[in-house]
């Protein structure tokens, strides 16, 4: 491992923009969809964990 000018630690087995700028090419659409994907499934887990807990306060009457 070297360092850097700013003195951090660099590992020389990563892939680095300026040698291999096509294995970054589209990388924050790429991030955007999967944040975008991530917020889908989050909000329809909620969704249904709503719906189950509304439905089994009306059934047991809040009993539960």
């Amino acid at each position: 491992m070297t360092q850097n000018s700013f003195g951090r630690t660099v590992r020389g087995d990563l892939p680095d923009p300026e040698t291999a700028p096509v294995l970054f090419e589209e990388v924050l659409m790429r991030r955007i969809i999967a944040f975008a994907i991530d917020s889908v499934i989050m909000s329809a887990m909620t969704v249904i964990a709503a719906v189950v807990l509304a439905i089994a306060g009306i059934v047991t009457f809040g009993v539960a």
